[in-house]
């Protein structure tokens, strides 16, 4: 296998230039912008410059741009061993749903509501329906993600409307006053009951208001930035590049995931490919900001919980399976995320 990521001034492969450019200032990055959302797609935005400069790290322009982001300018990184220079902190800082009766039924809802019960009750020591918010917890949240996020999704609307709908998210930032009063009763509810945690939190000098913040909500999304704090060299298969200090790193994880230069069929998905042998390959699983063989410290950016979502997550396989035999389903793609819909299930014949 290549090596790693390098954070040294010297490196064993061929040092390049980084390829690509960021086209002439404001209107490059809007070309970009709309060959991101409209004219290629993401992955298809990032394939052709990955072609064209035949390099996995290239410079470019991210969305949203002009006028939401002063400085569109990234290098991405775009392979498996390039992205893990995103998760050394020494070396960069973070700039971060009843089915019988119905023919079809829809996942993502109860999994939402699942989810967000569980954090609270994690969090808060009681469910959230005995608490001001009831059940509207999950539409509450699902809000100000929208909101969150927006300048990261499409409408979806016709092509030859793109201009307007890249108007309407793209170009200037959503006001926060439209979910303000939901996002403070979501505030209020977890301020009031999650008192240890807060408590906790002053105890490593962390007020209580910022503790409850973050608290609220974290928008997952597929891609990470972090700045240089010094003079680096990144390393990708086949050659190595020096990043400057105060650079912006832009990582898309499904690239780095699926890099076909460590996975075979790396489009496919392959049930067995991290068992026996393959499972020297989960070292290039990178999610929850690190890869799947670290385990998170305070030291790093990954999240505390990996190992319980990982848990629970077999848990509810399991339990699917006990109570089913076959089933079918119908995905989709939103704007942000997928969806999922079962139009049959077959009832286990056994347990």
């Amino acid at each position: 296998m290549s090596p790693s990521s390098s954070s040294s001034s010297e490196s064993k492969l061929p040092m390049k230039p980084i390829p690509g450019d960021y086209g002439i200032p404001f209107f490059g990055a809007i070309r970009d912008r709309l060959d991101y959302f409209y004219n290629q797609g993401k992955d298809e935005f990032f394939k052709t410059r990955i072609q064209k400069h035949s390099s996995t790290v290239i410079k470019t322009n991210m969305p949203p741009g002009p006028f939401i982001a002063k400085n569109p300018k990234v290098i991405a990184v775009l392979d498996a061993i390039s992205f893990p220079i995103l998760f050394d902190t020494s070396k960069v800082e973070n700039i971060e749903d009843g089915i019988a009766s119905q023919k079809k039924a829809n996942f993502n809802n109860p999994c939402q509501v699942m989810s967000f019960n569980y954090i609270f009750r994690l969090f808060c020591g009681k469910d959230p329906s005995e608490t001001s918010i009831g059940s509207k917890g999950p539409a509450i949240a699902d809000k100000w993600l929208a909101l969150q996020l927006g300048p990261l999704f499409t409408l979806g609307l016709p092509k030859f409307l793109k201009y307007v709908d890249d108007l309407l998210l793209h170009t200037f930032k959503l006001p926060f006053f439209l979910v303000k009063s939901d996002y403070y009763k979501l505030y209020d509810v977890f301020y009031a009951s999650s008192g240890p945690i807060l408590d906790k939190s002053e105890s490593f000098g962390v007020t209580r208001e910022e503790a409850c913040h973050n608290l609220v909500i974290e928008p997952p999304v597929p891609f990470q930035y972090a700045k240089a704090k010094e003079d680096i060299v990144v390393e990708s298969h086949h050659a190595a590049y020096k990043i400057k200090k105060g650079e912006m790193i832009f990582g898309y994880q499904p690239f780095a995931t699926k890099d076909p230069e460590v996975f075979d069929d790396a489009e496919e998905f392959v049930g067995h490919r991290f068992v026996g042998e393959g499972e020297k390959l989960l070292k290039y699983v990178y999610w929850s900001n690190g890869r799947e063989t670290v385990d998170p410290t305070v030291e790093d950016k990954q999240c505390p919980g990996k190992d319980m979502v990982v848990l629970l997550s077999r848990l509810m396989l399991v339990e699917f399976f006990l109570r089913y035999d076959t089933f079918t389903v119908e995905t989709a793609v939103l704007p942000i995320g997928s969806s999922v819909t079962f139009t049959s299930l077959g009832k286990a014949t056994s347990i």
